[in-house]
């Protein structure tokens, strides 16, 4: 009986992993033809050329005290939960 039960609940999981994989694999292939397309006549600027100013940042000189505490309290709240699934 135990046997039974252990076949048919991985019966059941391989039937929706196979579909979720079916539908991952085509939204993968809709983000690469879609949504990761280099637009024709880009080019990467050449080593030696500076980017522009605002293109790079500092992130350490960018520091905000309310992001960091509002990220420390979404940390916690998701090691909570994670737990809790446990």
């Amino acid at each position: 009986m135990a046997e039974d039960l252990t076949k048919s609940l991985d019966y059941i999981r391989n039937t929706i992993q196979s579909s979720i994989d079916k539908r991952l694999i085509m939204w993968e292939k809709y983000c690469f033809l879609h949504l990761f397309v280099v637009p024709e006549g880009f080019s990467l600027p050449k080593d030696d050329e500076e980017y522009g100013s605002d293109i790079i940042m500092d992130v350490d000189a960018v520091s905000n005290p309310d992001l960091d505490a509002h990220l420390d309290s979404l940390r916690t709240k998701l090691t909570l939960s994670y737990k809790n699934l446990q």
